[in-house]
């Protein structure tokens, strides 16, 4: 009886001893309260409503993503340790972020467009619409809106006030289309514009554009009686290979509601832009014909697009 009694009391003591070396444990804390910083100094013009933060662990666990409803930055409580990260502007519509789970290959995008402007007073869906040759696989997207994002692949947090700066840089690129003597301006009843073969995307990460290729739809102004042709978008950039090829599609949907489509090579002007940011594409030539209209009001029944190649001299 009495052996059973000293196991018994034996027991209890070692379960308080667990118990109290548990809660000793449980209490301690490995969380770190932080500041961060976002220096402009790369892009001083920017102003961005929020920005967003994701911290990747060195252990290869789940990134954790922090929001900031302003440029500046702020205080984020995190868990002791190492980190790379991946930061970028929040105050988009049209953006998607694709393999958000991995530091490299994460990457900005843009989503779908299902429907293009210009053509008619209704929308046109983008599947009805011949693409270039070459690019009938490629997904049609909307151009980025300004992107100002980057990383850092060495952060160790390991005390409270600790302070992490982090520099943004834009990655977007304007692109000017100027289309000159386009003929027959004052008999079309819309038009629309893409240019095939473009970055889909920006691995921040890498510091370089994505694989993919998309086609960017765009609208295009002209006056009816004049003889030019003005379009105006946003891109990732061309293309990681040097062996793409990008062609420019004008659509036009004349009076007697005949469909016209014209592409023209535009690899050269886009590969050899003086300024990478800021392309320049200069066209001579929209040769749309004079449309036939019946007399009485009749119009022909829509058909299918008609196809003109424009050779372009250098």
């Amino acid at each position: 009886m009495r052996t059973f009694r000293n196991i018994l009391m034996a027991l209890i003591t070692l379960s308080a001893v667990s118990c109290r070396h548990k809660d000793l444990c449980y209490d301690h804390t490995h969380t770190r309260d932080i500041n961060i910083v976002f220096d402009w100094r790369k892009a001083p013009d920017a102003n961005p409503k929020s920005m967003s933060l994701y911290l990747f662990p060195e252990n290869g666990e789940k990134p954790q993503r922090y929001e900031f409803t302003n440029k500046s930055g702020g205080s984020i409580r995190v868990v002791a340790g190492k980190y790379r990260a991946v930061f970028l502007n929040s105050d988009t519509k049209d953006i998607t972020i694709n393999n958000g789970h991995d530091f490299h290959s994460f990457c900005i995008s843009t989503k779908d467009v299902f429907n293009i402007t210009g053509l008619s007073a209704s929308n046109i869906n983008v599947k009805s619409l011949p693409k270039a040759s070459g690019s009938e696989e490629e997904r049609w997207v909307y151009p980025p809106e300004s992107i100002w994002s980057g990383r850092h692949e060495d952060i160790d947090i390991r005390e409270h006030g600790q302070t992490i700066t982090l520099t943004p840089e834009g990655h977007i690129r304007n692109c000017h289309v100027e289309i000159r003597n386009a003929k027959n301006l004052k008999w079309t009843n819309g038009m629309s514009a893409s240019l095939s073969s473009m970055a889909g995307g920006h691995h921040p990460a890498l510091k370089m554009e994505s694989e993919e290729l998309v086609t960017i739809p765009f609208e295009t102004r002209y006056d009816l009686n004049g003889d030019t042709v003005t379009g105006q978008f946003t891109t990732f950039g061309h293309c990681p290979q040097e062996d793409t090829v990008h062609q420019l599609t004008i659509y036009a949907i004349l009076a007697d509601d005949s469909k016209w489509y014209y592409t023209y090579d535009v690899t050269q002007q886009i590969h050899e832009a003086e300024d990478p940011y800021n392309i320049y594409i200069v066209l001579d030539e929209l040769p749309l014909p004079k449309p036939v209209v019946n007399g009485g009001g009749f119009k022909p029944t829509v058909g299918e697009w008609k196809q003109i190649e424009i050779n372009i001299t250098m």
